[in-house]
């Protein structure tokens, strides 16, 4: 695995080709590539200072020295250009106005961070969080003032949490039963492993970012478990497992707290063995949505039945208000029972009740099933959708009336071509085919 930055990956290869091809046609070595993988990591930026800009309205000028230092040929910008380059205008100690934008650390600009000072006042685990937490490694992350304090304030939790629990960790053994856990004892070990679950996969992808957020969301997971709960068993574990997690990211500080407990090393304690049956959840969140859009989540017992999740979903009262057409929404909509079974909700006072209308040929089958622990933006779980025909099912796909999920017109128009109009496009006929049903 060749892991560099892109300015010198080009040569760092040939040179490594060249010499292991050499010593290959020599009989020397077995292999004749010197990488089965390579991974390009990107640059560390900081605010730089371009110079002094004028500006003139919504124009910003841009001395002969500025628009060199900025290597673009345009010698005046809109405020609008300045904004989309990522750049900001600031006011300098002489008064002018001087134009600042993230630029590759180096020495020519004068951008870059000493590390010997930095180290000596921070400590290194503090650059080595920032840099890691900042963004994935693939991308360019601008070194801040912020990005340092975030990290400063993270590891001083850490070394707080653990620090105000000394004594009562040292006077508690690590063993007890985990089948034996409840409560708040059982939840943590849970969320032990999940965590654990979650930092082995993003170290072996490279996520070290949300590797990081994991670790900072387990952390307020001891912080709130010690509300209310004395040090026990297994909080003494969660403290083992997060210092050996915490380990690859900030192994100083890490190995500094392991011997307040341990005689070893963390270099020879190895990593956490992960507990499958931690994992399972006696509770699952669901989504519920109307009208193809979620409308709110509920949490039931993962093996609840019909009725029960039928009646949590009636209780969010988003859902109940776009089932009843108000807030914005369309009409009356229906909670499947199961497939091709449906029943109305009561009619609001002043209107007939609705007539249970098939549902359309295929909706059910057009929306594909999320899969569980998908993440979205900014490192959320997607709350677990229940496959079509699984009990209960929640999600709610009543007739489509914003136009037809991408793909699904070109194979209903040969498997139903009696419910489509001849010479409309795949939208337009399934609004028509809507409207036969009995839609709106």
């Amino acid at each position: 695995q060749y892991i560099g930055g892109v300015e010198h990956a080009v040569l760092h290869l040939l040179y490594s080709r060249f010499f292991t091809k050499f010593l290959h046609d020599l009989g020397m070595v077995k292999v004749e590539e010197p990488f089965q993988g390579l991974f390009t990591q990107g640059m560390v930026l900081a605010w730089t200072d371009f110079g002094p800009v004028e500006v003139e309205g919504s124009v910003v000028r841009l001395p002969e020295p500025t628009r060199i230092r900025l290597e673009i040929p345009e010698s005046a910008l809109s405020l609008e250009d300045v904004r989309k380059m990522g750049a900001e205008l600031r006011p300098h100690e002489d008064g002018t106005l001087h134009l600042w934008k993230p630029a590759v650390m180096s020495k020519s600009k004068g951008n870059g961070v000493m590390v010997g000072p930095f180290v000596k006042e921070q400590g290194a685990d503090i650059a080595r969080i920032t840099i890691l937490f900042a963004a994935p490694p693939e991308n360019e992350m601008v070194w801040t003032e912020e990005g340092v304090q975030g990290a400063w304030r993270f590891l001083n939790r850490i070394y707080r949490r653990v620090a105000e629990d000394r004594e009562a960790l040292l006077e508690t053994s690590g063993v007890f039963q985990a089948e034996a856990l409840e409560g708040k004892d059982r939840e943590l070990y849970g969320k032990l492993h999940e965590t654990l679950k979650k930092v082995t996969e993003d170290l072996e992808a490279l996520r070290f970012n949300t590797a990081i957020a994991a670790l900072m969301e387990f952390l307020n997971a001891l912080y709130e478990y010690r509300k209310d709960r004395p040090v026990t068993p297994v909080y003494r574990t969660a403290i083992r497992y997060y210092l050996q997690m915490l380990f690859p990211f900030a192994p100083h500080l890490a190995e500094e707290l392991w011997h307040w407990f341990w005689p070893d090393s963390l270099f020879e304690a190895g990593w956490p063995e992960l507990d499958e049956k931690a994992l399972e959840k006696d509770v699952v969140e669901v989504a519920v949505q109307v009208n193809g859009r979620v409308r709110g989540t509920i949490h039931i017992p993962k093996d609840a039945p019909l009725e029960v999740a039928r009646a949590e979903a009636l209780k969010v009262r988003n859902v109940r208000a776009h089932l009843k057409g108000e807030a914005g929404g369309e009409g009356l909509g229906h909670l499947p029972l199961g497939r091709g079974e449906e029943e109305p909700l009561p009619a609001p006072e002043g209107e007939e009740p609705p007539v249970a209308q098939e549902e359309p040929l295929g909706v059910q089958e057009a929306v594909e099933p999320v899969p569980e622990g998908r993440a979205l933006e900014g490192g959320k779980p997607r709350p677990r959708f229940l496959k079509v025909g699984e009990e209960p099912f929640l999600p709610v796909f009543p007739p489509l009336r914003r136009g037809l999920p991408p793909g699904l017109g070109e194979g209903r128009k040969e498997a139903h071509p009696e419910v489509l109009p001849p010479g409309e496009g795949p939208i337009e006929a399934f609004r028509a085919q809507d409207r036969h049903l009995g839609g709106v």
